[in-house]
């Protein structure tokens, strides 16, 4: 015998497993279904048809699952010390240049930032 692989009809053997899951409309209650019989169901977007884009059904799912995906590789470091760290650091300074001059031209003494 190679392998597990068995099956019920050759070995006439009861099946630990069901065969078949009870359909989904087993599951709603009689009062739902006495409601439901004789209408017709609406499909969402009044009947329009998707067409799928396969290119982009992948960038969307490389979206939802970046976050397990993501590689610390030299250029993200770049990227990150370049748009986290300096540009933050570069704008304060410009800001915090502006309103002492802003003083100096109007005799104040200097504020003081952080």
């Amino acid at each position: 015998m190679k392998g597990v692989q068995c099956y019920k009809e050759e070995l006439n053997l009861p099946s630990p497993f069901p065969l078949s899951f009870p359909s989904p409309d087993s599951r709603i209650s009689d009062r739902r279904k006495r409601s439901q019989r004789g209408r017709k169901r609406e499909a969402m977007g009044g009947g329009m048809e998707v067409n799928k884009n396969k290119w982009i059904e992948d960038w969307n799912a490389g979206r939802e699952n970046l976050e397990f995906n993501f590689r610390w590789t030299r250029r993200n470091l770049a990227l990150v010390g370049l748009f986290g760290i300096a540009l933050p650091i570069l704008v304060y300074k410009g800001v915090v240049r502006e309103f002492h001059m802003q003083d100096e031209d109007a005799k104040r003494p200097l504020r003081k930032f952080l």
